[in-house]
């Protein structure tokens, strides 16, 4: 009886330590598991930001070529054949009048018309 006392005892004392052992055992596993997952994650969002900072060079480098071709537009307008131009009407008489800025040019055009009844 007694050494059957003394194995249930032992049976009870060591079960509950080889239980602990076990969930130490999981939890540690748990805790390698979730650092791979970290590690994944991590990695993913590496990759995001890189292919994240290509678009922005990609669309800094497009901004860049777009000013440069309004620049370039914007040049060429100020330097147009229509800025040097006056155009106008005077009073009848004096007619249409096209004539440069610089005065050395000018062009002016009258319309005389006759109406005949009969």
């Amino acid at each position: 009886m007694n050494t059957f006392v003394r194995i249930v005892f032992s049976v009870l004392f060591i079960m509950p330590l080889l239980s602990l052992n076990s969930q130490a055992q999981s939890t540690s596993a748990q805790i390698q598991e979730l650092k791979r997952q970290m590690e994944a994650i991590q990695q993913q969002n590496q990759q995001q930001i890189e292919q994240l900072r290509q678009k922005i060079e990609a669309l800094e480098a497009q901004k860049e070529a777009d000013q440069k071709k309004i620049e370039e537009l914007t040049k060429e307008d100020e330097d147009a054949w229509y800025k040097k131009v006056e155009v106008g009407y005077k009073k009848p008489g004096d007619g249409f009048t096209i004539k440069s800025k610089d005065g050395l040019f000018s062009l002016r055009t009258r319309l005389r018309t006759q109406f005949q009844f009969s």
